[in-house]
Parts: C-alpha cells; structure tokens; sequence
C-alpha cells in the first residue's frame, strides 16, 4: 500500500515533496498529497517527515524497512536530485 499524509497533522513543510525520489508528492489544498498512480511505496517521504504525519496503512509503524523499497534507477530521468546522495 502507498504512503498517505494526514492533513491534520500535515504542517506543509514541503520536505516530503523533496525527498520523493518519483515526484508522486505534490502540494494540495490543506497539505501535500500523495499521487498514488506515481508512488513506489518506498518510505523515503515517510522517514523525513518532521511531524509523522505520513504512514502506510499496513505497515507497522516501528518498521526498520523504510526506505528500503527505493532503487536509483526508479527515479525519473527528468526529476531534479535536490539532496545529492548524503542521505
């Protein structure tokens, strides 16, 4: 299952939306949303955000996989890399 951010604990930093190495986040009315349609599920998003306001139903929330599901090579050619792999 996809990654989800709840709006109510959302504060739209933005750095979900930075870190999203396929470009599925994007800013919405009441925070940044999720497409579901470009999501990998990798967990990258959901280990940066500030406030935990981004979950998978499903996973368990202590899981030590996060992140664990992103390749390089899923990145879209024309994303920009804002964080040069110090990550």
């Amino acid at each position: 299952m996809v990654e989800v951010i709840d709006s109510d604990v959302c504060i739209s930093c933005g750095i979900c939306a930075e870190v999203c190495p396929c470009v599925a986040i994007k800013e919405g009315a009441l925070s940044y949303v999720i497409n579901s349609d470009i999501c990998i599920d990798c967990g990258i998003c959901e280990s940066y955000c500030p406030v935990e306001a981004i979950s998978a139903p499903g996973r368990h929330p202590s899981s030590e996989n996060k992140g664990d599901n992103f390749s390089p090579s899923l990145r879209p050619s024309n994303s920009k890399d804002k964080f040069k792999r110090g990550i």
